[in-house]
């Protein structure tokens, strides 16, 4: 799947900021989506739940997540 087509500038955003990855216009493999997905939720889960950051990374990363697991 070509992710810098799928996804819109925010969400590219989010993504980089999360794996430290630059999406590149070309096609990704299966094994690629998973560890970007694994990625994710480990940034995600690596950050505080005392403030609830956990719960608003969860939103904002939830399409994100949704389209690497559905998309493959």
């Amino acid at each position: 799947m070509n992710l810098k087509t799928r996804y819109t500038t925010n969400e590219l955003k989010l993504f980089e900021n999360a794996t430290g990855i630059i999406i590149e216009d070309r096609e990704y493999t299966n094994e690629e989506m998973d560890k970007f997905g694994h990625k994710i939720t480990e940034y995600i889960m690596s950050r505080s739940c005392k403030n609830e950051e956990i719960n608003q990374l969860m939103s904002q990363y939830d399409s994100i997540l949704d389209t690497l697991i559905k998309e493959k």
